[in-house]
């Protein structure tokens, strides 16, 4: 509206459609000349509170989306989805503006153009709900093609340090490699799964399994990140404790982390360690983690496919 003395829609002043009117009334629009490069398209919304007061409800949201392929007739459109869904509203004392939330997310982008209605089901009657702004937030195809050609560098360059590693270390059986080595060599392999060879089907493929494969891969290089970190740290204290104990210089040991390190690495090599007091605890403790990231993140993914309106956080 252009004047902010204006508490209620007036289309002298105000443009747009007024939401509080009544249940009919629908805020639409339609984009144009989308593609897979646009890879998702997400539907935000954010109410205006004039009354300046803390509010926490609920509002009903009708959410109508229609799509077109790029042959079809101007007024041929497909309905792709009709549902009626709540959104949590919350509104901060003494701010304008209630926190932003989502309201649409479609994952795949498999029509040229797109129609969007939104209604608000029973606004709320005391007032303090002006205006409601939409943003819509999409990936620009020069940003999903910097992003291949980016993911594909990387790519190459791990794969050439891992052509390299394993000829310097050819002649060797893996018995005879320091656990340095060992450990370089899995963390190479682990960082070629977190650059994806597949990750171009997330983008073409309609389905979720290469979104999943994605993000089982990238649980799977921080996974055994962490797990590299705590074995070394353990074995550093482990390490010192061991040589603290028929160290002169203890002192030494204790402020110089290489020092500590290498000790640790000759104390590992040096002694046997248990698999199932050393290794096993970290194993298990890490891949619970590992599996319930996985199984979140899988859910949530198939949830959004089916259900465009899917919000996990309400």
């Amino acid at each position: 509206c252009s004047l902010d003395i204006i508490t209620v829609f007036d289309p002298k002043f105000c443009s747009g459609v007024d939401l509080a009117a009544d249940n009919v009334s629908e805020f639409s629009t339609v984009l144009m000349n989308m593609n897979k490069l646009n890879q998702e398209i997400r539907l935000q919304a954010t109410v205006q509170n004039i009354w300046y007061d803390g509010i926490s409800t609920d509002l009903w949201w009708h959410i109508r989306i229609m799509g077109r392929h790029e042959d079809d007739d101007e007024s041929d459109w497909s309905l792709i989805t009709e549902q009626y869904r709540a959104r949590a509203l919350s509104c901060t004392k003494n701010n304008e503006w209630c926190d932003t939330f989502d309201l649409i997310q479609i994952p795949f982008v498999q029509y040229n153009d797109y129609s969007i209605q939104i209604g608000v089901i029973n606004p709320p009657s005391q007032g303090w709900m002006r205006d409601v702004r939409f943003t819509i937030n999409y990936v620009t195809a020069g940003n999903t093609l910097f992003e291949l050609w980016w993911r594909f560098a990387f790519l190459l360059i791990t794969f050439g340090f891992i052509i390299f590693f394993t000829v310097l270390l050819r002649r060797f059986r893996w018995s005879e490699w320091s656990i340095e080595q060992k450990w370089t060599s899995i963390l190479l392999f682990a960082v070629l799964g977190y650059d994806n060879p597949l990750f171009p089907l997330t983008i073409l493929v309609e389905s979720w399994f290469p979104i999943f494969l994605n993000e089982l891969l990238m649980a799977t290089f921080f996974a055994l990140i962490f797990f590299f970190w705590l074995v070394m740290f353990d074995g550093i204290r482990k390490g010192l404790l061991f040589f603290h104990n028929f160290s002169p210089i203890p002192s030494l040991l204790s402020n110089s982390f290489p020092l500590s390190l290498s000790l640790t690495l000759l104390y590992s090599e040096s002694t046997s360690i248990s698999f199932l007091t050393f290794y096993l605890p970290k194993i298990i403790f890490i891949g619970v983690c590992w599996a319930l990231v996985i199984a979140l993140l899988t859910w949530s993914r198939v949830q959004q496919v089916d259900n465009y309106s899917f919000d996990a956080v309400t």
